[in-house]
């Protein structure tokens, strides 16, 4: 990467007047405000759970407005990937740097209030299900997930991320570029040097008891068939493969609504894999919802955007 492209941030906001708490914002993203109806009651849980939370929905027409005026040095990388689900990888990582707040796949259900995580930490991001790292994967370490991510506005992590998108761009598939391979190797390079940080620039790691999964996981991520052949082996199954495998083709697991007992989980995550949009964006009307008229309380960040005079010409023709 370029020098340049290191300073670019730098040059634009000074990282000098920064918030040191994460703003009570939860954002989420859809490719519109039509969102799959099998996840309303997921939505819905955040700000049951935390009423003071303030709720912004980001469309793709939210976003590439958010890209144009404040990141438009990364704008035409954003434009350049070819997959959307590269798009909705980035855009979390920009929004959280320029807003700071909470990030929440729509797929991932809050299950208790989140203020003593949110107050108490200046960036927090969730773990992959380790059945999901470790076997789906393959993992030898559990990885970082950007399903669940939590900052203050311009925390230096975020920065490290984003100035990494472009040299990223040659690594083969979604994950490498922008989804959990990437950001984990961010995380080992970051934590790797934490000890001299200031508090209000470490990053928390949350244990993967904090974040956990439906069973059903483990059926839709084929992790019940690689278990299944990797039991048949010795040579190069490690001990932590073993254990996770033995867990889930035991009979308790069928039956368990989760993959880890945890009291101390904050959230649970459906992985529904939505970045498949073939099977979301042909919906019946019926299976889906207008989230802004069906959650009144829900932000549209497009409509506090255009209040900015340059944003205007950039509004898609309804």
């Amino acid at each position: 990467m370029d020098q340049s492209d290191h300073n670019e941030l730098d040059r634009k906001y000074g990282m000098k007047h920064v918030h040191l708490k994460i703003p009570y914002i939860l954002h989420q993203t859809w490719k519109t405000r039509n969102v799959p109806r099998v996840t309303y009651n997921w939505i819905r849980s955040w700000t049951d759970l935390n009423p003071d939370l303030e709720h912004w929905f980001w469309s793709d027409e939210a976003t590439e407005a958010l890209m144009l005026r404040q990141f438009y040095f990364y704008y035409g990388l954003y434009k350049w990937y070819p997959w959307s689900i590269q798009r909705a990888d980035a855009m979390r990582y920009f929004v959280l740097f320029e807003f700071g707040g909470i990030y929440a796949d729509i797929d991932v259900e809050c299950l208790k209030p989140l203020d003593q995580l949110v107050l108490n930490h200046a960036c927090v991001l969730a773990k992959e299900p380790d059945i999901i790292s470790y076997i789906h994967h393959g993992r030898n370490r559990s990885l970082s997930s950007n399903a669940l991510m939590a900052c203050r506005p311009r925390h230096p992590f975020m920065k490290l991320v984003i100035e990494n998108l472009f040299s990223r761009i040659e690594r083969n598939g979604l994950l490498e570029t922008t989804g959990p391979f990437m950001l984990d190797d961010i995380v080992q390079t970051y934590t790797a040097g934490m000890a001299n940080l200031r508090k209000e620039d470490e990053l928390l790691v949350l244990p993967d008891d904090y974040c956990i999964s439906t069973n059903k996981v483990a059926i839709k991520s084929g992790v019940i068939a690689k278990c299944q052949q990797l039991i048949k082996k010795s040579a190069g199954v490690s001990v932590k493969q073993k254990l996770l495998c033995d867990e889930v083709l035991s009979e308790r697991h069928k039956k368990d609504n989760v993959d880890v007992d945890s009291n101390r989980a904050y959230v649970v995550h459906h992985l529904l894999h939505t970045y498949n949009f073939k099977n979301y964006t042909n919906l019946d009307q019926r299976d889906q919802f207008d989230i802004f008229n069906e959650m009144t309380a829900v932000k549209d960040p497009f409509e506090q955007l255009i209040k900015i005079p340059s944003y205007v010409k950039f509004r898609s023709k309804q």
